[in-house]
């Protein structure tokens, strides 16, 4: 018999879980210490008077085993709102058991509650089994858009023009 995964919306005293799993996501992927946030970002920016985002924890017989964070956005080009998922994590040892499923699951409903029609991410060029995993849940690759960032000194620099 599979233990039931419960999906929970994090609290202000969870943001060191958070922030953990982050940690730890960055390192699954080959970058430790790629995490340039803190706690005290997850507290101001997740659950402070203006959230910029929201996070799901789901735990197993009370394990924390995943995380999943989130923000709603509007598409312009389809004319309603959707949801993007930043980042997902699943802790190795509970990783093929549902989990990551689990709260794409509870955030799609979330999203339809919301009018949303959509849910966006992002994988990383190098993290194949996680677009494995996207592939096989029914998400698309986007041929219609390409990802530019401007940071660091340069977005200093671009604001300074």
């Amino acid at each position: 018999m599979d233990t039931p995964i419960a999906i929970r919306t994090a609290s202000r005293a969870e943001a060191p879980i958070v922030q953990l799993m982050l940690e730890e996501l960055a390192a699954s992927i080959g970058k430790p210490g790629g995490i340039k946030g803190s706690v005290a970002n997850i507290e101001r920016f997740g659950f402070g008077p203006s959230r910029l985002f929201e996070a799901l924890i789901a735990s197993q017989s009370g394990v924390d085993v995943g995380l999943l964070l989130f923000f709603p956005e509007y598409s312009s080009w389809r004319g309603r709102p959707g949801i993007y998922v930043q980042d997902l994590y699943v802790i190795e040892s509970a990783r093929g058991a549902g989990v990551a499923r689990a709260l794409l699951s509870e955030v799609a409903q979330r999203c339809e509650e919301m009018e949303g029609t959509y849910l966006r991410l992002s994988a990383s060029a190098d993290n194949i089994a996680a677009q494995h995993f996207y592939l096989k849940a029914g998400f698309a690759p986007s041929d219609e858009e390409r990802l530019f960032v401007l940071e660091g000194k340069d977005f200093a620099a671009f604001i300074r023009e």
